[in-house]
C-alpha cells in the first residue's frame, strides 16, 4: 500500500511540472548570446532587452514601468516595449499553447484605441530568428489610462518547432493600435520582485508579469541562472 501511495505522489508531482512559466525581468541583460533580431513591429528603437527567467530562477528585479511613445504613423502601428530572452535550451520540440499577463496603460484613449501585443520566436546564439512560435498577437481588451493587468495571450496555439542545443526563446511584449493616430504614451510594467505572479486580468497590484508555456521546457545543462 505504501508503494502505491508513493507512486501516486511521484506521478502527481511530475504532472504538476508540465508547464513552464517565464518571469520578465526589468533590469540586467540576458546572460548568453546576442539579442534577437526584431521584425514585424513598426517601432523597436526604445524597447528594453532583458532576461526571461523560468520560475525558481527569477532575479527579483524591482517591478518598474517602461514608458514609450506608441508609434502613430498608421492606426494599426505596433510598438515593442521589451524583448525577453530565455537561457539556452536543450534540443527539443516546443509546441502546445501559451498564456500571459502583464500590466499596461495608455496616457489617453482619445485618438488611440490600443491593446497588448505579444510575439514569440526561437533565436540562435547569434540572435538570428530560426522559428516563429507565435506571430504578433493582439489582446482582446482595449487598454485604459490606469495601469492594469491584461491577458496578453489566452492559450494561444504555438507553431511546433524542433530547436537545437543552445537556441533560446525570445518573447517580445508591446502595445498596438487598432484605431486612431493621435500621439500617446504607453506604459508596460516588467520585473519579478513581487511574491505573486499576475494570474488574471483587471488587477492594479504591482505583481509579476508572466508568460506560461503549456509544455515543460528543458534548458541546456551547465547554464548559470
Amino acid at each position: 500500500m505504501r508503494k502505491i501511495i508513493l507512486t501516486i505522489l511521484i506521478f502527481s508531482c511530475l504532472l504538476s511540472e508540465g508547464q513552464t512559466t517565464f518571469l520578465l525581468e526589468a533590469t540586467g541583460v540576458p546572460s548568453s548570446g546576442a539579442s534577437g533580431a526584431f521584425s514585424s513591429w513598426e517601432s523597436t528603437g526604445s524597447a528594453i532587452i532583458r532576461s526571461a527567467n523560468p520560475t525558481g530562477f527569477k532575479q527579483s528585479t524591482t517591478i518598474a514601468t517602461t514608458s514609450i511613445t506608441v508609434a502613430n504613423a498608421l492606426a494599426t502601428d505596433e510598438t515593442c516595449f521589451g524583448q525577453f530572452i530565455s537561457p539556452p535550451l536543450n534540443a527539443q520540440t516546443i509546441s502546445g499553447t501559451v498564456t500571459g499577463y502583464a500590466r499596461m496603460d495608455v496616457s489617453n484613449v482619445t485618438g488611440c484605441t490600443a491593446q497588448s501585443r505579444i510575439k514569440i520566436t526561437v533565436i540562435n546564439r547569434a540572435g538570428t530568428v530560426v522559428a516563429t512560435l507565435l506571430a504578433i498577437t493582439a489582446g482582446a481588451s482595449n487598454l485604459t489610462t490606469t495601469l492594469t493587468s491584461y491577458q496578453i495571450a489566452n492559450a494561444a496555439a504555438l507553431s511546433s518547432y524542433a530547436c537545437a542545443n543552445g537556441d533560446r526563446i525570445c518573447i517580445e511584449i508591446g502595445i498596438g493600435r487598432s484605431v486612431g493616430t493621435t500621439s500617446r504614451t504607453g506604459d508596460v510594467s516588467f520585473g519579478s520582485s513581487s511574491a505573486t505572479n499576475i494570474s488574471a486580468a483587471g488587477s492594479t497590484s504591482a505583481n509579476n508579469p508572466v508568460v506560461t508555456f503549456s509544455g515543460n521546457i528543458s534548458f541546456y545543462k551547465g547554464v548559470t541562472f
